[in-house]
């Protein structure tokens, strides 16, 4: 009988044989993540937004564009126009659904997209990488000396491209003809093993996450800094201690894939997410560095300092005034305080007077910097 099946009759089948007692819900197939598109958008969002910041420090506080940001501009042009739009068509399919929940069709199409978002993914990631290591080797070494920085971040540089260019290829390129990875009616043909590359994959970029993680903190540990400043900034790189988590979890599920090869829409669904998550990672990486210097220009501008002062004006007066003292002051040809005139500057027209002049302007700068 089944012989006498068509291809579309094929396609309408389950792609999977359900679990003994399970009954198959093609209607409504559960999924992993039932608000999963918010998720995405939110992420890609939040990498936008640190993007902005990085760029506008660069170019209108900084004026000067690093080698790293052209390799950011590209990463962000891909995630905008690859990632982000692939990602949308993969969470508006039965994400993460169990394999014996939807039928053929569903689960070739599920795949293709699959294939492109991983395709998309490496490239992506490769970029992220070579982003961090080149603003590494811009801030942590000094230009001539070959310490152990300069080696370490050009290996790291060196041995991430080899790889995830030849990674690269093996994603695009896992089946010979290469549409018999997602069309499960080819039959003529052959795939490599991919769900073991896949683990290798995901082996080294955990490794590759935590050398990127643990290469600058010796060099911070050893800056002439006070204690707390140099807490902040051990913690400011430690953002990356949630990469490395994610490469965890999703080299955990990229191996239970492996062990099993069963119910592979619902297992990819898992590391699809992790894997999304990594990139909005890599993006803080790069970009939080650039929030400091962004706040304290924000800073100097009249309009906030007027903000400011206007918001300590309220906090005064909504406190209950203490009692003030007077001060007599004799003064020559008597009259004491009926004679003295005061003269209160406010912030606002202090740092107006400390930005005309630009010897006094550096001041009030090197001061603020060193303030508390």
């Amino acid at each position: 009988m089944a012989a006498n099946l068509t291809q579309e009759d094929i396609l309408d089948l389950p792609a999977e044989a359900p679990p003994p007692g399970v009954v198959p819900n093609f209607e409504n197939p559960s999924r992993i993540l039932s608000n999963a598109e918010a998720a995405l958008h939110g992420l890609y969002a939040l990498s936008t937004v640190m993007f902005f910041i990085k760029m506008y420090t660069q170019l209108r506080i900084s004026r000067k564009v690093e080698r790293e940001d052209y390799v950011l501009i590209l990463t962000w042009l891909l995630y905008t126009g690859a990632f982000e739009p692939v990602g949308t068509l993969l969470v508006r399919t039965p994400y993460g659904a169990h394999q014996w929940e939807i039928t053929l069709r569903v689960f070739s199409r599920y795949l293709f997209i699959q294939y492109c978002e991983m395709v998309i993914w490496v490239i992506a990631m490769l970029l992220v990488k070579i982003t961090i290591l080149l603003q590494y080797l811009r801030i942590f070494t000094t230009p001539g000396v070959r310490d152990f920085t300069f080696w370490a971040s050009h290996a790291l540089l060196y041995l991430n491209i080899a790889y995830y260019i030849a990674f690269t290829f093996i994603q695009m390129f896992p089946c010979n003809p290469r549409q018999m990875f997602w069309d499960k009616t080819i039959t003529d043909g052959h795939c490599m093993d991919i769900f073991a590359a896949n683990v290798s994959g995901a082996v080294v970029c955990l490794v590759s996450d935590l050398a990127i993680l643990v290469l600058p903190q010796r060099i911070l540990f050893k800056l002439n800094v006070r204690t707390s400043r140099k807490i902040g900034l051990c913690i400011l790189f430690a953002i990356g201690i949630f990469a490395c988590t994610t490469s965890t979890v999703r080299l955990y599920y990229n191996i239970r894939l492996w062990q099993t090869q069963t119910d592979i829409s619902h297992q990819l669904g898992n590391i699809s997410i992790w894997g999304t998550a990594q990139l909005p990672t890599g993006f803080l990486i790069i970009c939080l560095p650039s929030v400091p210097k962004l706040l304290n220009h924000l800073r100097s501008k009249p309009w906030a300092v007027r903000l400011e002062t206007s918001l300590r004006s309220l906090s005064r007066q909504s406190t209950k005034k203490a009692p003030q003292m007077r001060t007599n002051i004799l003064t020559i040809g008597g009259g004491g305080n009926n004679n003295l005139k005061q003269t209160v500057v406010s912030d606002v027209e202090f740092r107006e007077l400390m930005a005309t002049n630009t010897d006094l302007g550096s001041l009030t700068s090197f001061a603020d910097s060193h303030r508390g």
